[in-house]
């Protein structure tokens, strides 16, 4: 998974590529403390996901990939 850009204002790009079919994928943004900030359903094996955080609070960020019983986390910042 990557993500980009580090530091980020209102729009954040996520690239992802699972290896094998996955149950129930989604991308998870969080803040520092865990509190679930938005849930991105995805349909697809792999792809660019182009999320608009202008909702989101600035700050550090955590987005998780989940796939079946797999996770990956990468921490971002948010700034105005």
């Amino acid at each position: 998974m990557m993500v980009y850009p580090n530091p980020f204002n209102n729009t954040l790009q996520v690239n992802y590529d699972f290896p094998t079919r996955q149950d129930n994928p989604r991308l998870v943004l969080t803040d520092i403390l865990g509190r679930e900030l938005k849930e991105i359903k995805l349909t697809s094996q792999s792809d660019n996901v182009s999320i608009n955080t202008s909702d989101l609070p600035k700050g550090t960020i955590i987005v998780s990939l989940y796939g079946g019983q797999n996770m990956i986390s990468k921490k971002v910042i948010k700034i105005d």
